[in-house]
């Protein structure tokens, strides 16, 4: 790939992310105040891939790990999550969701994919699947990027 075709790719998709953010996310209604929007990321990263340490969370969700454990303190304070020892070396510290925090994150994904689906519920069945197939793709161009290590990460559907 030529740097001119890496420059547009990168350009296109800085200028997408603001319509993305638009349209796809934001506070739920009924639900503000609850929780900041900036903690929904960690609150759903425990969500869909449970237990972690706290260096799993801050490398999945690319934030320091300074940022991620106030974020975790603030969930811990508020009852969403847990810490506890490991068994085996009480020195590694895991971050467990709880029900109280399995409950909002689920009205909270609940409410993001219902915001997604009312959105493009105006495309004709071909724009839409175009729009699918297209995620699909950056889905897994951006999973390379990332673990570049792992070659055809599963999609849903079984898709790679």
């Amino acid at each position: 790939m030529s740097p001119s075709t890496a420059k547009k790719g990168s350009a296109l998709f800085y200028r997408t992310l603001p319509l993305m953010k638009k349209i796809f996310l934001g506070a739920p209604a009924g639900r503000r105040g609850k929780l900041p929007p900036h903690l929904f990321g960690t609150l759903l990263c425990l969500h869909f891939h449970g237990r972690q340490k706290m260096s799993a969370i801050s490398d999945r969700l690319g934030l320091s790990k300074p940022l991620v454990t106030q974020h975790v303190n603030r969930l811990v304070a508020e009852g969403y999550f847990r810490r506890f020892p490991d068994p085996a070396d009480r020195r590694i510290i895991y971050i467990d969701i709880t029900a109280k925090g399995a409950k909002y994150a689920g009205a909270v994904s609940t409410f993001f994919q219902g915001k997604g689906e009312k959105a493009l519920s105006s495309l004709s069945a071909n724009e839409l699947s175009r729009f699918v197939e297209s995620l699909e793709t950056i889905h897994e161009i951006l999973s390379r990027i990332d673990c570049p290590e792992k070659k055809g990460i599963p999609l849903p559907g079984g898709k790679r």
